[in-house]
């Protein structure tokens, strides 16, 4: 009965490290996603403003 514990324990584990693993990209997009449709977000350069331009450290 251990054995059988410590599998079902390191398959719960598995699973949560690749559903963590698999969530954080997503995060990332959404929270980029929403960066874009705020108006004058601050910038450093171009890449920052998704398709807009980075002028004064401000996307316009």
């Amino acid at each position: 009965m251990g054995f059988a514990k410590q599998f079902f324990f390191c398959v719960v584990l598995l699973c949560a490290v690749v559903m963590r693993s698999m969530a954080e990209p997503a995060q990332e997009r959404i929270v980029g996603g929403l960066m874009c449709m705020m108006p004058n977000i601050p910038c450093v350069e171009n890449d920052d403003c998704c398709s807009k331009w980075c002028e004064g450290l401000i996307c316009h």
